[in-house]
């Protein structure tokens, strides 16, 4: 049965008996494939509807694309949209039919293209026997790969497609037809993908990966850390395992397992744990875990010792807030009864002001119990919220606040605040002047499960107690000569102690439960055959087993289970059979020659060299230097205190020195500390440095006089560059400005110094160069010209090496160029305006380096991030973010660049996966 084609147009003159008034004109189909036919057939009807079977029809189309004959053969030799009209005397019935090609083909059908050059493409439209139509004209445009518009190239109407920008695009080939109707396709398209990259200039190997090469056996190494317990003799302690990775580690009668790992994807995209913290642990094995990640800030998890989940990161809502910031808790802030109590920055909803709060709850944190923004008894003005607090097992929470001088812990219940002890409060015969503060694994407080509260306060006639308010308010006290710090309270069995009892009783561990407490071990006394050099921290449990963290003269971890006969239960340099990954937080930068190093094992990391596929300390987390100095690890990042010079020489800041390693892998002192230039000033171990590739070395410490102090070390002789201090008089001027800080510095091999400084009075920073005899301020924010721009801000990117000092520079408040400094003035290196090999302009730059040659590297992006190397005026690209490596990465973040005067690149990125992978670029 046919169907009716559609009638476009019906010419009719009035009708009579047996004469036609209307024709229907019929087809099987309404498209024909150009080379075959279509048999249309005309019903020619009278004025009252009648058919007339014997009417004479002729027929005719209105297209040279196809012919019709005497009997209504349809031929198809062109695509057109074709009318054939049926004629019976003056009456007309008119249909639409289309000729169709059987395909259409662009050529090439794909293709790889380079950036600025000219590919032809074709396509053809073959008929029914798979011969082409002529006659064909086709559309040419270009598309981006979800179909939307494309800045990657350009396509003429003759099918020249001329590539300016690198990435994938479609080539589209469209034939539109002369008449389209309902029913009817307007055109036939056909495409192809293109690929456009730039010329290969570089290419890239992967040389390693943290998750595709976790190692199952390590060496424990001595890592500063809390020691935590539970009432069935578990251990929990954050762990050094060969100085290349750490993590939180469960010890249970000898057998070691991880509860939480470094190098891990965690909550967010692209984001790993780096390094762990003061954890809450409760006797029933309930954790609260605190964790520093590389990209997220500090973020909380909840769980046991075999399944840690997420609890709380930056940004999720507490109570009625938003922008939730800067998570702290304390061993304290988790109850066995479900409670937890943690510290946060946020701001209200629908305000812009931040502040800083405290939090309650058991599944969630939805009762806020004190901010900055409100108004306490006993203060008139502002105050802060202090890392001292703690939660009761029935919620109720405890607190301290301060304000200048002032400062108030507060019993928290669930109907209100109460004093429970501040500065000027009684205690015995005389006031509490101060609290006085403990060290990092040994605070100086306690908050218990059962609502005692412990604090060590120093009173007015300059004696120092420490207090215990039991949770009906009474309250017992023990005269000290010197606080450490409180290790571990238990209920049953006593406060454990690092302290001097008052009348000099010696320094060392006590277990108070009594007038009179029981001394454990003294500093300097013997356990487990070793002098006690330190005691990190320590614990006692329900069952009264006592262990400590001890550093002794032979091994710097010792996990030692106190009694009558003290023994170890692990120590340094025993294996540890577990699965981590290597943590590899940043490439430590200057290095022009050589192989990579990266920080490793955490935020405060080893010193790691790569070499024959693998990592190896030099030196190490928890390694004991020049006789008793122990080095915990240091950070490379916009300052340095650990840095590699241009020839490849690694230096680093340690207890006792500046040091480098030497050719054996030894480190060696280089400048002792502390240094005294004359009898009054002491200038004291520096905090960061930059190292040249003379050997020189700028430095800058604090000192006895009050103030801090730049210098430069050269063949043995100190030469003081600069006094910065917030209110020191003895602060250097600046061009009228007073110095009081610094965000970043740079030695050239001239001994030239950039720094990025501030100044009292001003609020933001200025970029100042010394010459070698005094300061020059190079750029001010708001005035300095970079040609048509007027800088706006510093991005803290001063790079130099060799003579040349490069920093990036926000312009016009829209864009970061980079800019070098010679002498007298700033030259343009790397515009927004730059068009970069992959066709983008370069309108911000992210990160950037220079080797000894001049060459510049940096990160740019424009919707699409590159890596571009600047080499005697041509601009090299050497990777594509947007781009997959021969690997098979997708390089989404960028974490370091470490660039050599051969062009070598070192790039330290996660992938896809949430791995960090290492990778060599090199000019090809």
């Amino acid at each position: 049965m046919g169907v009716r084609l559609l009638a476009l147009a019906l010419l009719a003159l009035p009708a009579w008996a047996q004469t036609a008034s209307w024709i229907d004109v019929f087809a099987d189909e309404s498209q024909v494939l150009v080379g075959r036919t279509m048999q249309i057939r005309a019903v020619v009807h009278d004025a009252s509807g009648n058919v007339l079977p014997n009417a004479v029809v002729t027929w005719s189309v209105n297209n040279a694309a196809a012919t019709v004959s005497a009997q209504g053969l349809v031929t198809a030799k062109g695509l057109a949209t074709i009318r054939v009209t049926a004629r019976s005397g003056n009456v007309t019935g008119e249909g639409a039919i289309q000729c169709i090609p059987s395909k259409v083909e662009v050529s090439p059908g794909t293709a790889n293209v380079e950036v600025g050059s000219k590919t032809k493409f074709t396509a053809i439209a073959y008929d029914a026997d798979g011969n082409p139509v002529p006659g064909v004209n086709f559309t040419w445009s270009l598309t981006n790969l979800r179909q939307g518009g494309s800045s990657l190239g350009r396509i003429d109407t003759s099918g020249m497609l001329t590539a300016t920008g690198e990435g994938g695009l479609w080539v589209w080939a469209t034939y539109n037809y002369n008449e389209t109707f309902p029913g009817l396709q307007q055109r036939w398209v056909a495409y192809a993908p293109i690929a456009a990259s730039v010329p290969k200039t570089y290419s890239l190997k992967k040389l390693y990966s943290t998750l595709g090469q976790m190692k199952t056996s390590w060496k424990l190494r001595a890592k500063q850390s809390m020691l935590w317990s539970t009432d069935d003799g578990q251990l929990f302690f954050n762990a050094s395992l060969g100085g290349l990775a750490n993590g939180l580690l469960n010890w249970d009668n000898g057998k070691f397992s991880v509860v939480s790992g470094a190098g891990m994807p965690r909550f967010g995209r692209l984001s790993t744990a780096t390094e762990f913290r003061s954890h809450s642990i409760t006797g029933d094995g309930q954790i609260l875990s605190y964790e520093e990640t590389n990209i997220n800030g500090n973020e909380i998890g909840y769980g046991t010792r075999t399944n840690v989940e997420p609890f709380v990161n930056n940004n999720v809502p507490l109570g009625e807030t938003e922008a939730t910031s800067g998570l702290f808790i304390n061993r304290n802030s988790l109850t066995s009864t479900g409670q937890k109590l943690v510290r946060a920055g946020f701001r209200f909803l629908n305000e812009t002001v931040g502040y800083t709060g405290l939090f309650r709850g058991t599944r969630g944190l939805n009762e806020q119990l004190v901010s900055t923004k409100d108004t306490v008894p006993g203060f008139t003005a502002a105050f802060s919220i202090d890392s001292d607090f703690g939660i009761a097992g029935n919620g109720t929470a405890f607190y301290s606040l301060t304000s200048g001088a002032n400062r108030i812990f507060f019993k928290h219940d669930y109907t209100e605040r109460t004093h429970l002890i501040g500065v000027g409060d009684a205690v015995g015969t005389s006031k509490v002047r101060s609290f006085v503060g403990g060290r990092t694994n040994a605070p100086a407080t306690w908050f218990d499960e059962d609502g005692t509260v412990i604090v060590t306060v120093t009173l007015e006639d300059n004696t120092q107690w420490y207090v215990m308010i039991a949770p009906d308010g009474t309250k017992k006290t023990l005269r000290l000569s010197s606080s450490t710090g409180i290790l571990w309270r238990s209920a049953k069995n006593g406060v454990l102690l690092y302290a001097n009892p008052f009348g000099s009783k010696g320094n060392g561990i006590y277990l108070w439960q009594d007038a009179t407490p029981t001394q454990l071990c003294l500093i300097g006394g013997k356990v487990v055959e070793q002098t006690i050099q330190d005691i990190e921290s320590g614990t006692v449990d329900a069952a009264g087993r006592i262990t400590l963290l001890v550093r002794g003269d032979i091994n710097a971890l010792i996990g030692v289970r106190m009694g009558s006969t003290p023994y170890a239960l692990f120590r340094d340099g025993e294996t540890v059979d577990v699965e981590m990954p290597v943590v590899l937080s940043t490439l430590i930068g200057g290095a022009r020659v050589g192989p990579p190093h990266a920080q490793a094992g955490g935020n405060a990391g080893s010193i790691a060299k790569f070499s024959d596929g693998e990592w190896t300390t030099t030196p190490g987390i928890g390694e004991r230097l020049f006789g008793n100095t122990m080095w915990f690890g240091g950070s490379h990042g916009n300052t340095y205190n650990m840095r590699k010079a241009p020839n490849g020489d690694v230096y680093f800041i340690n207890g006792a020195n500046i040091a480098k390693i030497g050719p054996d892998g030894s480190p060696q002192a280089v400048i002792p500390f502390p240094y005294r230039p004359d009898t009054t000033l002491t200038v004291n171990l520096p905090g960061q440095f930059d190292v040249n590739g003379n050997g020189d070395i700028l430095f800058a410490s604090s000192t006895n006089a009050g103030d801090n102090r730049l210098f430069i070390w050269q063949g043995g002789k100190f030469t003081q560059i600069l006094v910065y201090s917030a209110t020191a008089a003895t602060a250097s001027t600046i061009d009228g400005r007073i110095a009081q800080s610094f965000d970043q510095f740079a030695l050239d091999a001239d001994g030239r110094v950039l720094a990025q400084l501030r100044f009292r009075n001003f609020a933001t920073p200025f970029l100042c160069v010394w010459d070698g005899s005094g300061w020059t301020t190079a750029a001010t924010q708001g005035s300095t010209k970079l040609g048509s721009h007027t800088v706006t801000g510093f991005p803290t990117m001063l790079r130099v090496s060799g003579s040349r000092m490069i920093s990036g520079m926000s312009v016009d408040g829209i864009a970061t160029v980079l800019a070098e400094w010679q002498g007298g003035g700033w030259n343009l290196l790397v515009d927004n305006t730059t068009v970069m090999p992959n066709g983008q302009v370069a309108n911000t730059i992210a990160a950037a380096d220079v080797n000894t040659r001049g060459d510049v590297l940096f990160q740019f992006s424009n919707g699409v991030n590159s890596l571009v190397v600047l080499k005697e005026g041509v601009y090299r690209q050497v990777h594509n973010l947007f781009r997959p490596t021969d690997e098979g990465d997708y390089l989404l973040r960028i974490n370091a660049m470490d660039f050599r005067d051969d062009g070598t690149v070192f790039i330290l990125a996660v992938n896809q996966f949430d791995e960090v992978v290492l990778y060599e670029a090199n000019p090809v």
